[in-house]
């Protein structure tokens, strides 16, 4: 089916003149919409003011022209006016603006207030769309205005795929049965969205797709389908249309309901429309769950397809031509980093890096050769987690457990993906030790290294603590914790604190939190690392309490205390960072300052507070110097500035 919207202008138009419009197009509604003369074509008038007459308009099948829809509704109008006693000569303009749009469009405008007054039964008037409005209709959009020839310099459908679907054209308007639905397995949603928007073009070009409606389900869809029994209204009359199913984000309880949502019985799937869903990457869970739900339709899984070296050549060739630039084998290969094989992503910045870095300053800057080459190396060393890690003070301990666990991890996946028998890693951790002691820095970078090392998508880290995951009402904090779950897919979910949650009402909302992160560190234990942290010794007596989390922790490690000479090296970056020097009896004033204070409540953080108390002293210092000596003190801290004995 295909809706549209249509608006003649009014001129002249008096409030006495518009009510009897109301009434003649209450008559006429019946004979338009429901006994339309012209075979597949609906028309309602959904609304009048003194200034447009609003049409509402159903077409039947597919590709109905506007000037087609144009004639039938100046037919109306002319009616209309006729019947309203309204002579035609300055009251309506010659065009009706006419445009296509969504399911979603159609019922707001039926929904309107003022609509009840324009029709007897409405529920007739919606049976001929095989809806029930007052159902959940899914979020809709319209697809761009089909154009034979697509720009892109990307080509992710596989070539014996893509000979199949040009191979099979069909007669234009027709709608056949599909025969086969795709799977993008891909983590990041932008190219997630490009693999997509492929797929769609090319069927769109074969004629398989021959509507512009798509339906977009995700998981935010969830609670509105078990409010309706996850009966879906729009795929009843979606003949020729797509629906795109987002499950990068969900869980696998929340997937499967959202695959059965699209292949329920209750609502009559005649495979009439192309279905598309968007997996994660190197989770098997989700792709099994399709085709174990739907077992009648085979699917076709894309990725971002990684290419040979000679692959990659063409495809830098293709991206240097369309920017105007050429490039010879030699080039390519110089510019082409020596790996096994290439995403286009990477051949992408490369390409990037060299046009940026190398053509643009070699031919046209070359006094910024220096500089450009400084930047490169600090941002390629400032990205690299391993370096990272290994460059933060003390914690030698943590370091070296850290590079096992990660050692350990990256083994486990390699074997995950050379065997066909997936088995759920287990990835999480429990973090210990007081607070300053660097373990929501250490567990960044860690993010960082699981997404370089391939064992996570997206390698970041969603910070959490009880006031974020418990929720005011009964019935909320499961969805939050899941919510948060969603959010941290692919990456680490840090919990800090987690002890808090505890509570002694067995039925309070923390317990439900807990139970509800236990659950979910089951499903989403290949997508989600979660790492508890806290102090050590309640952390241990809350995993401890409870056999869920203890036995679904892989990892404990123990955040020690930073020495007086590692406060005073943490001391010094806090310097660095800042265009600050240090004098020689800084150090022996720091340190003597440390005695009276207890290390073990700050450590990192109560170095940054001794810097800023500093800083105070300095400027009270500073401020007591003749002008002529000011400057020169400006970025320098001495020990009495820490306490010490000023000289």
């Amino acid at each position: 089916m295909q809706f549209f919207k249509g608006e003649l202008r009014l001129e002249n138009m008096y409030y006495r003149e518009k009510e009897g419009i109301q009434v003649v197009a209450r008559k006429l509604n019946s004979q338009y919409w429901a006994n339309s003369s012209v075979l597949g074509l609906h028309i309602l008038i959904s609304k009048v003011t003194i200034a447009t007459v609003t049409f509402l308009i159903m077409y039947e099948d597919q590709d109905a022209r506007i000037s087609q829809i144009d004639n039938v509704c100046q037919e109306y109008a002319s009616e209309l006016c006729e019947l309203s006693d309204i002579s035609k000569v300055g009251k309506f303009t010659e065009t009706i603006a006419i445009s296509e749009i969504t399911l979603n469009s159609f019922c707001n405008l039926f929904s309107e207030e003022w609509f009840d007054t324009m029709y007897d039964d409405t529920v007739s008037i919606m049976d001929l769309l095989h809806i029930d409005n007052k159902k959940f209709v899914c979020r809709e959009k319209l697809l761009p205005t089909f154009k034979a020839k697509r720009k892109s310099l990307r080509k992710y459908i596989p070539r014996e795929e893509l000979v199949r679907i040009r191979n099979g054209r069909i007669r234009q308007g027709t709608v056949t049965y599909q025969p086969v639905h795709y799977i993008v397995a891909e983590s990041n949603d932008l190219i997630a969205t490009q693999i997509e928007e492929e797929i769609i073009h090319e069927l769109r070009r074969a004629q398989r797709i021959i509507s512009r409606r798509c339906i977009t389900l995700s998981c935010s869809d969830l609670f509105d389908l078990e409010k309706h029994r996850y009966i879906i209204q729009n795929l009843h009359n979606l003949d020729g249309g797509v629906v795109i199913v987002n499950l990068n984000h969900c869980d696998i309880n929340d997937a499967r309901s959202l695959i059965k949502s699209v292949y329920s019985e209750e609502n009559s799937y005649l495979s009439k429309y192309a279905v598309i869903f968007n997996v994660p990457e190197g989770n098997p869970k989700i792709p099994e769950a399709i085709g174990d739900i739907c077992k009648i339709w085979p699917f076709i899984t894309i990725n971002n397809k990684r290419l040979s070296k000679q692959s990659a050549i063409k495809q830098l060739t293709a991206i240097a031509s369309a920017n105007d630039l050429f490039l010879s084998n030699e080039e390519c290969i110089s510019i082409l980093k020596a790996q096994k094989d290439y995403s286009y992503d990477e051949i992408n910045e490369m390409f990037r890096n060299w046009l940026l870095s190398d053509y643009t300053v070699n031919t046209y800057h070359p006094q910024y050769r220096e500089k450009i080459d400084e930047y490169y190396a600090l941002r390629s060393s400032e990205n690299d987690a391993l370096v990272e890690l290994n460059r933060l003070i003390g914690l030698n301990s943590v370091k070296e457990l850290c590079l096992k666990i990660i050692d350990y991890y990256e083994l486990q996946k390699m074997r995950s993906s050379e065997s066909s028998v997936s088995e759920g890693i287990g990835m999480h951790m429990l973090f210990t030790g007081n607070p300053g002691t660097a373990k929501t820095t250490v567990a960044r970078i860690i993010a960082r290294i699981f997404k370089q090392k391939g064992i996570l998508s997206k390698g970041e880290l969603v910070e959490v603590g009880r006031s974020d995951l418990v929720g005011k009402y009964v019935g909320w904090t499961a969805r939050i914790v899941k919510d948060y779950f969603n959010k941290a897919s692919g990456s680490v979910l840090f919990i800090d604190e987690a002890y808090s949650l505890v509570d002694d009402d067995k039925n309070s909302f923390g317990t439900e939190a807990i139970n509800t992160i236990v659950q979910e560190m089951e499903n989403r234990r290949d997508d989600v690392v979660v790492i508890f942290a806290g102090y050590k010794k309640e952390m241990h007596e809350f995993i401890s309490a409870n056999s869920g989390l203890e036995s679904r922790i892989s990892f404990t490690v123990d955040f020690p205390d930073y020495s007086g000479n590692e406060l005073y090296e943490i001391l010094e970056l806090f310097a660095e960072k800042n265009n600050f020097t240090l004098e020689s009896d800084v150090k022996p004033a720091f340190l003597h300052s440390l005695e009276s204070k207890d290390t073990r409540s700050g450590n990192g953080r109560l170095v940054r507070n001794e810097f800023e108390k500093a800083k105070l002293r300095q400027a009270e210092r500073i401020m007591k110097l003749p002008k002529a000596k000011q400057k020169g003190e400006l970025f320098k801290l001495v020990g009495a500035d820490f306490g010490g004995i000023a000289q």
